[in-house]
């Protein structure tokens, strides 16, 4: 996406021009067109961001032993410093909070916010879909306990999980383009809120 933007405002080669509703795109995209983009990036993510933390309060609230593991991580990283911002080199030894996105990540489950009709079906707003990613997640051979909120199980030194075993943001083409960026957002939100 970043690519995209970047080279966005070039000239186009005519061989390569794409259309719109039978409009014609030849022409670079306006400094309008790309702001909108980066700010669609930023906007679009928010919900499943807030989504996401929501759950991650909850998990932490209800396991004791992870919050006090998830605070003594931040403790040590920031020794008691609550006023400085965090740096990529904090941010990379946030390890703990890392995996208990991952452990969020695998137990919750997606759903829609607006009704939508999708191949003929008419789909209520608060349809939970499961693209059964349970037969993944849950799945006894690949995770032990797989019912039990263990962020510790991402912790096993030496395990190397099948990219596939995670689906957190998908993959493929249609991996979320905000992925990176919304492990930072809720990492640093885990970490800024207990400091």
């Amino acid at each position: 996406m970043l690519t995209s933007v970047i080279t966005a405002n070039t000239p186009r080669d005519v061989n390569y021009t794409k259309t719109v509703g039978g409009e014609a795109l030849d022409r670079p995209m306006t400094y309008s067109e790309i702001g909108g983009i980066i700010f669609d990036g930023f906007l679009g993510g928010s919900d499943t961001t807030a989504n996401a933390i929501s759950f991650i309060i909850y998990y932490i609230a209800r396991n004791p032993d992870v919050k006090k593991k998830m605070i003594e991580e931040i403790n040590r990283i920031f020794q008691g410093d609550k006023i400085r911002p965090i740096t990529e080199n904090d941010f990379q030894k946030l390890k703990y909070c890392e995996v208990i996105v991952k452990e969020v990540s695998r137990i919750f489950p997606r759903c829609i916010e607006k009704s939508d009709e999708i191949t003929g079906y008419q789909w209520p707003a608060g349809t939970m879909f499961r693209i059964n990613a349970d037969v993944i997640h849950k799945n006894e051979d690949c995770c032990e306990d797989p019912d039990k909120f263990n962020p510790d199980r991402w912790m096993v030194e030496g395990l190397e999980p099948n990219k596939h075993s995670l689906l957190m943001f998908v993959g493929g083409l249609r991996i979320c383009s905000g992925r990176k960026l919304a492990m930072i957002e809720l990492i640093c939100l885990m970490a800024l809120h207990i400091i």
